[in-house]
C-alpha cells in the first residue's frame, strides 16, 4: 500500500503515528511496569520494605503497620489526598472509640512509618477491622481497594518472606491477619461474629447470658437451645445465622502419620514422610471415592503395615479426586473468596517451620497431603504442632501435637546377604552353546594375530 504512487497522506500519518508513537508508547509503559514489579505482582520497593523490617518475633500490631507502609498505598488511586485529612480524621477518631470499648487498647498512627499515605490506609484497616461505617461514599471505595491489596500483600509478599526463614510464630500472625481482612473483624474476636446478625453491642451480652463465645460451641447444641442463645435475633435473622453457621467448614485432622518408607522405625537424619488426612466434618457433599481399588483409606492401615503405608504413598496422587473449594461467606470483603486453607508442620519448642506451610485451595469434602522432611540428627522423642488454619475464618483453626521417637540405626535389622554368585551354564543349554561359540571365536582372532606376528 505504501509504494502505491496514489497513497493518501492520510495513511502515511496513520502509519507515522501507529509506528512513531502510539506502539513505542505501550512498549515503553510495559517495560517500566515489568521492572517496577516482582514476579509476584508486587512493587520492588514494597517488598524491599519488608525485607529490611519484618523480622522473627514481631507482634501482630507492628505486622499491620508494616502492611500499611507498602509502595501500594502511595500510587494515584489510594494515595492521601489532602482533602480528605478531616474525613479519614473522624474516622480515626470513630476507631479510636470502638477500640477503647472493645478490644480495650488504644489506636494510634505508628511512630515509625509516619508518611500520610501509610497513615490513611492504617486508618481505613481498622474501620474495616471495626466495622466503623463511611460516609464519604469515595472512601469506602478505596477501603475496599486497600483491603484486597492488602490480602496480597500478606499472602505473596510477607507471609513468603517469614516462611523463607521458617519463623512459625510471624507466619502464624500473618495467617490470622488474612482471616482478619476477610472477615472484617480484629485480632482475639469471638468468632460468633461472623454470623449475620450478631454485632459488637449484642455479642457480649450473648457471651455474658449463655456463655456462648464460637460457632462449634453453637452447631453442638440441640436447636431449642440454639434458640435460646440467640434470644437477641428475630426469627428471620436467626434462620439465617444458623444457615452461614452451617455452611462454615468444621475441619478435623481425621489420621496424622510420621514413618519412613520402607522401615518400621525413623533413625536419625532419616527422610522421614508426613501423612495427614484432613476431613470437612460438615461437608454437603459426600466423600468421593479413591480411583483404584487397590489403594486403602489410610484411615485403614495400621502403623506397623510399612508395606501398605508405602504403596499409599507411592500411589495417593494417582487416586486422589479433584474438588472444587467452596467460597467463602465474607460480606464485609469485597469480590468472591474462595475458602482455602493452610497445613503448618513445626517444631513449636523452637518456633521454627520444619517445612513451609502447605496451601489447600481445593478442600471441600477430603483432602490428603504427604510431605518429606529430614529427621534430627540426634536420638530421643521430639514433639510438633500440625496445624490447620483457615485464611478466610477465624474460629476454625485445628491443632494437633504430634510425636516422633528417633532411634539408634542399630536397632533397623540386618539386612539380608546378596548372592553375587554366578553359576555355569548347563551344557546342554542354549546359553553353553552361545558361552562355546564366542569361545571358539575369540581363538580363531588370537591364532591369527600370532601368524601375522611371525609374518
Amino acid at each position: 500500500l505504501l509504494v502505491e504512487a496514489h497513497t493518501s497522506p492520510f495513511v502515511l500519518m496513520l502509519y507515522g503515528l501507529m509506528f512513531g508513537f502510539i506502539m513505542p508508547f505501550y512498549v515503553g509503559r510495559w517495560w517500566y511496569n515489568s521492572t517496577r514489579y516482582q514476579k509476584d505482582g508486587i512493587l520492588n520497593p514494597t517488598m524491599g520494605t519488608f525485607f529490611k523490617n519484618i523480622r522473627e518475633h514481631i507482634s501482630q500490631r507492628n505486622l499491620i503497620e508494616l502492611l500499611t507502609a507498602a509502595s501500594e498505598f502511595s500510587e494515584d488511586d489510594l494515595k492521601f489526598r489532602p482533602s480528605e485529612e478531616k474525613a479519614l480524621s473522624e474516622i480515626a477518631e470513630n476507631v479510636q472509640r470502638v477500640s477503647r470499648r472493645y478490644a480495650l487498647e488504644n489506636f494510634t498512627s505508628s511512630k515509625k512509618f509516619t508518611s500520610k499515605d501509610s497513615w490513611k490506609a492504617n486508618v481505613l484497616l481498622h474501620a474495616h477491622f471495626f466495622r466503623v461505617q463511611i460516609s464519604d461514599a469515595n472512601l469506602a471505595d478505596q477501603q475496599q481497594q486497600i483491603v484486597m491489596t492488602a490480602l496480597t500483600l500478606v499472602h505473596r509478599g510477607l507471609l513468603q518472606i517469614s516462611t523463607v526463614h521458617n519463623w512459625y510464630n510471624c507466619s502464624t500472625l500473618l495467617m490470622n491477619i488474612s482471616q482478619m481482612l476477610v472477615q472484617g473483624v480484629y485480632a482475639f474476636d469471638a468468632p460468633l461474629v461472623q454470623l449475620p446478625g450478631i454485632t459488637w453491642e449484642n455479642q457480649p451480652a450473648i457471651y455474658k447470658n449463655k456463655g456462648l463465645y464460637s460457632i462449634n460451641q453453637l452447631m453442638r447444641m440441640p436447636a431449642s437451645e440454639q434458640r435460646q442463645a440467640l434470644d437477641v435475633l428475630n426469627d428471620k435473622q436467626f434462620e439465617e445465622a444458623i444457615r452461614v453457621a452451617k455452611a462454615i467448614p468444621r475441619v478435623e485432622i481425621s489420621r496424622a502419620l510420621l514413618t519412613v518408607v520402607g522401615d518400621r522405625v525413623i533413625t536419625h537424619q532419616s527422610i522421614v514422610t508426613l501423612v495427614v488426612k484432613l476431613k470437612v466434618a460438615n461437608a454437603h457433599k459426600m466423600i468421593s471415592p479413591r480411583r483404584g481399588a487397590a489403594v486403602v483409606d489410610i484411615e485403614e492401615i495400621r502403623d506397623e503395615d510399612t508395606a501398605a503405608i508405602e504403596n499409599f504413598v507411592a500411589n495417593h496422587e494417582k487416586t486422589a479426586t479433584k474438588q472444587s473449594p467452596p467460597e467463602a461467606y465474607c460480606p464485609y470483603f469485597s469480590g468472591r473468596k474462595d475458602s482455602q486453607w493452610w497445613l503448618c508442620f513445626a517444631n513449636y519448642q523452637g518456633g521454627k517451620l520444619v517445612v513451609p506451610p502447605v496451601r489447600i485451595g481445593d478442600l471441600d469434602t477430603d483432602r490428603v497431603i504427604v510431605l518429606s522432611f529430614q529427621a534430627p540428627a540426634m536420638e530421643g522423642k521430639f514433639k510438633f504442632h500440625l496445624s490447620v488454619k483457615s485464611d478466610s475464618y477465624i474460629g476454625c483453626d485445628v491443632m494437633q501435637e504430634v510425636e516422633m521417637t528417633v532411634v539408634n540405626p542399630s536397632t533397623l535389622p540386618a539386612e539380608p546377604p546378596v548372592d553375587d554368585d554366578i553359576s555355569e551354564p548347563e551344557q546342554d543349554s542354549i546359553a553353553a552353546q552361545m558361552a562355546q561359540m564366542r569361545g571358539q571365536q575369540a581363538g580363531a582372532r588370537r591364532a591369527g594375530d600370532e601368524s601375522s606376528d611371525e609374518d
